[in-house]
């Protein structure tokens, strides 16, 4: 890459998403007007804050969808199914705790007009086969929602490493089959940070991208140290190199910043929205070569 063109062109094309983790105790109305007053593109939703939106708020699917068309958000990935492969495991955190079934998930995805469906396992191991082959079928069923799907790897479970993922999706073969690169996990999971693993993975097939920053030495065991996640470009994380890799790809998927700060929110939705894309664009910014 050479002159001014950005180690992220895909910055000028791709959606900035507030991801929901980030401000994930705030209500629904709370994240859009954090999102919105920040000049986000969009957002994602959890399975968790939107069974509240709807329980607690009182909000149905066409009063969600109503918000995001009179702020102009999109909402791009709702996340995440957990039991498309094997039960999720009965001891794990309650944070991790899948609050909708597959069905729902789908359901709420195509009702709500997201464009990603997320997708992690916890549990029992299987053979790279069959988890190939139960995640094209709900890839068939997602399609049936008008939903990719993205498989993410998270640092601690069963499928942790971007290469298993993208193995998996590519095995599944199906259009709509596809990864997300989530900058903490990659850096924190098997085979930490390695550059050959994004490089592998065809760029219309990274359906999302997700950023925060770590300290370089992690702070206890993956589920402590994520609870301890940093704005990008807070950290040691070479997310410099990780954009450029994605840019050289000419990966054009939705950017969001994933960073759960309780002293960020405590300054209002507002503020905390304009934090969080600050720290965003001056990553981006940063990513300039």
């Amino acid at each position: 890459m050479t002159g001014e063109r950005s180690a992220v062109t895909a910055a000028a094309d791709s959606e900035l998403i507030l991801c929901n983790v980030s401000v994930a105790p705030l209500s629904f109305r709370d994240v859009v007007t954090a999102a919105s007053a920040a000049g986000f593109d969009g957002i994602s939703i959890l399975g968790r804050s939107l069974r509240r939106a709807r329980t607690r708020e009182g909000l149905s699917d066409s009063d969600i969808r109503a918000m995001l068309a009179d702020n102009g958000l999109v909402l791009t990935e709702i996340e995440a199914v957990g039991d498309w492969l094997t039960p999720p495991p009965v001891d794990q955190p309650a944070f991790l705790d899948q609050v909708l079934t597959e069905a729902e998930y789908l359901q709420a995805g195509g009702s709500l007009g997201a464009k990603t469906l997320v997708a992690t396992h916890f549990g029992d191991a299987v053979e790279l086969d069959e988890a190939a082959e139960k995640f094209a079928g709900l890839c068939d069923r997602a399609a049936d929602h008008g939903l990719d799907v993205a498989l993410e790897a998270v640092a601690w479970a069963t499928i942790s490493d971007i290469g298993t993922a993208w193995e998996i999706a590519h095995r599944a073969d199906r259009r709509n089959a596809g990864i997300l690169v989530d900058a903490w996990h990659h850096n924190r999971g098997p085979g930490a940070g390695d550059a050959d693993l994004l490089r592998r993975i065809p760029a219309d097939r990274v359906f999302a991208v997700q950023l925060s920053d770590a300290a370089v030495t992690p702070v206890g065991p993956p589920l402590e140290d994520v609870q301890h996640r940093l704005l990008p470009g807070a950290g040691g994380f070479d997310l410099a190199g990780l954009l450029g890799i994605l840019d050289d790809a000419r990966v054009r998927a939705p950017i969001g910043v994933e960073v759960l700060n309780a002293e960020i929110l405590a300054q209002g939705p507002a503020v905390a929205g304009r934090i969080l894309m600050d720290a965003l664009r001056a990553t981006l910014d940063r990513a300039r070569l």
